[in-house]
């Protein structure tokens, strides 16, 4: 029997309507493990692990090796499927049949995770805040023997969160659903740029998404460009404590951390996620409908996943890219540092080609100077900021000594200067110390295309407020000319 029967729409409703939109959200228990070859599940993570919170990725680089993987293993399998990976340091890309919408199945549990999240950042909600197991919101599992929960027990949101994600349980989902709003969900997903998925659960509705949908979000939860960075950081570390593990996580090795979410109903399996490899994270999604067969997946999505492991993990990858524009090129160690490190909003195109300069390799762009150990090493930026100031012989009085128990204020005895709001935030959600360094001025206002405009230096950048909007100056281009 199906698991799925058309939803009723959220609201007040009989005991027995409502039950139809619980039917809907079941996909707890993976199916078609019974007399399949599948491989053994992959043990949960025993505890939380520290993966890397990317500030940005790469353009999307289509990779020939990458695509035959996804085409010699998808072509001719029955029923529908649909494949992408993309390297986020790289932009290694390949896929497969991504713009087709299917039935999300329980990968529509981010969505609403998702929204809790926006809503905790908008003041809307806490994750402590406790909401009642109704008998109503349990219906479906109580008809299952699956409930996990004891019936009016208010449990926080932190705890429902947890376990939509972790175990995938529906009486958690409905409950977290019909707190934040459906409608608020699907706004959200608008605005995001989600523009082939959607949930509905009025009566013959179906959640639905896209390969290349998913993928978006993904990339965005694992960048930081969503919400802030604690709540991408929070979404990531709950996903990595996944105890469904039938699937992606069979295909890459035990100690690699995982971040994802399964769906499953009679006929469809799916599984997407951000796998935290050695040499760099990846996106891999594999969605699967329309199945005559429901126990392909439990060998064809371990397979495809450790083919995809090995494929980006056994070989060196040296990318380049050439920028028309200035007419130089960023070679393999500046790219990787740039294009997870805010790409070109951060550091601008490149204005001369890399030079060595003593012991360091560097390379001017725009608004930053790479540098790094000629004979191998990390990655750091110049102090363009500290050195622009110096060769205009500008000097900037002290901040007195901020309240600290100010969270709008920052500030630094190092160099006896704070930052306060917008620019805090944007500080600290893009890169912070290491990307800009500390603040080497206040606020002060500067003329611009005959413009005032507030700006306030930092030892590697200048940060400008346009109306509401923070942009970087051009403190490279700004030092060449000067050097010149």
């Amino acid at each position: 029997m199906s698991k799925r029967t058309p939803p009723v729409a959220f609201g007040p409703a009989l005991f027995s309507g409502f039950l139809l939109l619980l039917l809907l959200l079941a996909s707890v228990v993976p199916l078609g493990l019974a007399g399949s070859a599948a491989p053994a599940a992959r043990p949960a993570a025993a505890q939380q692990t520290d993966v890397p919170l990317l500030y940005s990725s790469a353009p999307d680089q289509p990779d020939a090796g990458l695509q035959a993987i996804l085409d010699d293993n998808l072509s001719g399998l029955k029923g529908n499927w649909a494949a992408v990976v993309k390297k986020l340091d790289t932009g290694q890309y390949a896929a497969v049949n991504t713009g087709t919408q299917a039935e999300t199945a329980s990968l529509y549990k981010l969505f609403v995770f998702y929204e809790v999240m926006r809503q905790r950042l908008a003041g809307q909600l806490s994750l402590d805040e406790v909401l009642p197991i109704t008998r109503e919101n349990a219906a479906y599992d109580i008809q299952i023997g699956e409930l996990h929960w004891i019936l009016d027990d208010q449990v926080k949101i932190s705890a429902l969160v947890d376990k939509m994600i972790t175990v995938s349980d529906n009486t958690a989902a409905v409950t977290l659903a019909r707190r934040v709003g459906i409608d608020n969900v699907n706004a959200s997903l608008r605005r995001l740029g989600l523009t082939h998925s959607s949930l509905d659960f009025s009566a013959g509705g179906v959640n639905r998404t896209t390969a290349a949908d998913y993928t978006h979000l993904l990339e965005m939860i694992a960048t930081g460009q969503v919400l802030d960075r604690e709540s991408c950081r929070y979404i990531v570390d709950v996903m990595l404590r996944q105890q469904i593990n039938n699937w992606l996580p069979v295909g890459v090795p035990e100690e690699v951390p995982i971040a994802h979410k399964t769906g499953t109903l009679e006929n469809l399996t799916h599984d997407a996620g951000i796998v935290y490899a050695p040499n760099g994270p990846y996106v891999i999604i594999v969605m699967s409908w329309n199945l005559p067969d429901i126990t392909v997946p439990n060998w064809f999505i371990p397979q495809i996943s450790r083919q995809v492991y090995k494929y980006l993990s056994g070989r060196s990858f040296q990318p380049a890219r050439y920028f028309p524009e200035t007419r130089q090129v960023v070679g393999p160690a500046f790219l990787l540092y740039y294009n997870t490190h805010g790409g070109e909003a951060t550091f601008g195109q490149p204005l001369a080609a890399e030079t060595q300069q003593g012991d360091a390799v560097v390379q001017l762009f725009e608004r930053a100077r790479m540098e790094r150990p000629a004979a191998g090493g990390d990655v750091t930026l110049g102090k363009v900021g500290s050195e622009l100031t110096a060769a205009q012989n500008r000097r900037f009085d002290p901040t007195p000594k901020a309240d600290p128990n100010d969270p709008n204020t920052l500030w630094f005895a190092d160099t006896r200067q704070a930052i306060g709001q917008p620019f805090l935030t944007y500080w600290r959600e893009h890169g912070g110390q290491e990307i800009f360094g500390l603040p080497l001025s206040n606020i002060v206002v500067e003329q611009q295309d005959g413009q005032p405009v507030r700006v306030q230096y930092f030892e590697r950048a200048r940060f400008e407020l346009h109306g509401d909007r923070i942009t970087l100056g051009r403190l490279g281009a700004e030092l060449q000319a000067l050097q010149r």
